[in-house]
């Protein structure tokens, strides 16, 4: 290989490089996250980081979601950044909360009659990003 294909040749390994390391950002901010070890047995620490997810069916379906057992603190040096909410893998909203007066939680209505995985991804300023997920059926 001549250096002028070689380097033609890096410089396009260097950017599918990249570009794979960017998906991975990206599926990180949407369904990926860290979880309880033993959600039956949880730290003092995932109490607080662990979205607790509350579905109450009817019409429409109503989902709450206050992030952590033990609630999270939302202090001007450690505070909850944003909630999302997923619905099969598609993100329905996106909750940017600010520690000055805002509580950890969010509230959402959903369609009646729609089975499939609730995904509730949040992020600490200190801790890092968090999930919890519910299965929701239809009837």
């Amino acid at each position: 290989m001549d250096k002028v294909s070689r380097r033609l040749f890096l410089g396009t390994a260097g950017a599918s490089i990249a570009l794979a390391a960017a998906g991975r950002r990206a599926r990180a901010d949407g369904i990926e996250g860290q979880t309880a070890k033993d959600p039956n047995n949880m730290t003092k620490g995932e109490k607080k980081h662990v979205p607790k997810i509350t579905v109450k069916p009817g019409e429409p379906v109503e989902v709450n979601v206050v992030v952590g057992e033990i609630v999270h603190p939302m202090e001007e040096e450690h505070y909850i950044t944003w909630i999302d909410v997923y619905f099969d893998g598609k993100k329905l909203s996106r909750t940017t909360l600010s520690p000055e007066a805002m509580a950890p939680c969010v509230s959402v209505k959903l369609t009646p009659g729609k089975s499939g995985m609730l995904t509730v991804v949040e992020e600490c300023n200190l801790h890092g990003v968090w999930k919890n997920c519910v299965e929701i059926k239809a009837g």
